[in-house]
């Protein structure tokens, strides 16, 4: 990296640290299908038993709409735990780097994460042309 700056990681690591906010892949238990179901807040007052009961035993997912629109969503807890998991880690290594380049000049920073950028998609354009 030019002027010496030190990541944590290749410079490609700048664009795809957003990676981190993907859950872990699902353990060979969980493979079974999962269910993504839209419900009214009417219905969940009505159902909740029923609907907390399919969250935990089947680990269904329920997205619930208040007037046609989404405002909150019932999921399995370690669906909840995952993400928060993620989202510490996320915000962990943003810390880091920006500790460890802490004296870097913006405009020197800004080049190194736009080459970084073009690196990525260099390499995805070329994996697409061999796909």
């Amino acid at each position: 990296m030019p002027g010496g700056m030190i990541v944590d990681c290749k410079p490609a690591c700048l664009y795809y640290s957003v990676w981190l906010l993907r859950f872990d892949p699902p353990k060979s238990s969980e493979k079974k299908p999962v269910m993504r179901k839209t419900i009214s807040t009417q219905e969940l007052k009505t159902h909740v038993g029923e609907i907390v009961d399919s969250v935990r035993l089947r680990g269904d997912r329920y997205i619930i709409e208040r007037r046609g629109k989404p405002v909150a969503a019932v999921v399995p807890v370690h669906i909840e735990d995952q993400y928060d998991r993620s989202r510490r880690d996320f915000f962990e290594l943003i810390d880091r780097v920006h500790e460890k380049n802490r004296d870097v000049p913006p405009a020197e920073m800004e080049e190194a994460i736009d080459q970084a950028v073009r690196e990525v998609r260099r390499e995805k354009s070329k994996r697409g042309k061999r796909a």
